[in-house]
This record gives C-alpha cells, sequence and structure tokens, in this order.
C-alpha cells in the first residue's frame, strides 16, 4: 500500500501540492503513542498517514506521567507555554514539527528528534 504525502511548495502567488507515495505500510515507528498538535485538518491529515505507520493516537497531552505519549508533533508554532513545560520539561515528551514527520517517513526510518535545527516545532526560517 503506498500512501500520499502532500507538501505545499509555494510558487509565484500559488501553492502547488506535490505529492510523494510513500510505502507507509512497510515502515513501522519505533515511537508508538503521538499527539498532534494543530489545525483539525492537519490532524485529519496526518493521524490517517500514522495510522497506518502503526502508531497510535493520544487525543491531548498528557498531564501525569502514567498516560503514555512518545511525541507531540506541531502543525504550527502556537504551542501554550504551560503545555510546552508539561510536555518537555515534567513528562520529557519531544516536541517536533512536520519536518520530522516527513523526513522520518522519507527516510523510511526514525530520525532523531534533535538531528536538524527545523526538526523543533518552533523553528523559524532565517
Amino acid at each position: 500500500m503506498f500512501t500520499p504525502i502532500y507538501r505545499a511548495v509555494p510558487q509565484e502567488n500559488v501553492v502547488w501540492r506535490i505529492i510523494y507515495y510513500l510505502p507507509v505500510s512497510l515502515f513501522v515507528f519505533a515511537i508508538k503513542k503521538v499527539h498532534l498538535h494543530g489545525s483539525q485538518q492537519f490532524k485529519d491529515t496526518w493521524s490517517s498517514v500514522l495510522l497506518a505507520a502503526g502508531c497510535k493516537m493520544v487525543t491531548k497531552i498528557p498531564s501525569r506521567v502514567d498516560v503514555r505519549c512518545d511525541v507531540v508533533i506541531c502543525g504550527d508554532s502556537k504551542l501554550p507555554a504551560s503545555v510546552q513545560h508539561a510536555a518537555r520539561n515534567i513528562l520529557g515528551i519531544p516536541i517536533v514539527s512536520l519536518e520530522w514527520l516527513l523526513q522520518s517517513l522519507i527516510n523510511g526510518r526514525q530520525v532523531p528528534f534533535d538531528g536538524h535545527a527545523k526538526y523543533d516545532y518552533n523553528y523559524k526560517s532565517a
């Protein structure tokens, strides 16, 4: 099974969608429980890709240690400071950008959370 991965590319005031067809059914994340943070469209799109890759979705960022979440993937940089503090500092959950997910899918393996500056959820290009 091949699943389309869409990437928006701005070009002369028009956004083109580049489609990557990746063998998602052959790719299994070491990460099993994922929380997606962003718009509903972002969650709908990427949850289906992650489910196909063998992940389980966590509907909200846990507030207790006994609730497991392996990573938070953000579709934007609008993560509240209190949630960031709880996830990253108290529970030790990595918070990454969509770029981390894309690169993991393209490479066919989970790339390191800190493997590139663009993997940080609040990365801004210069």
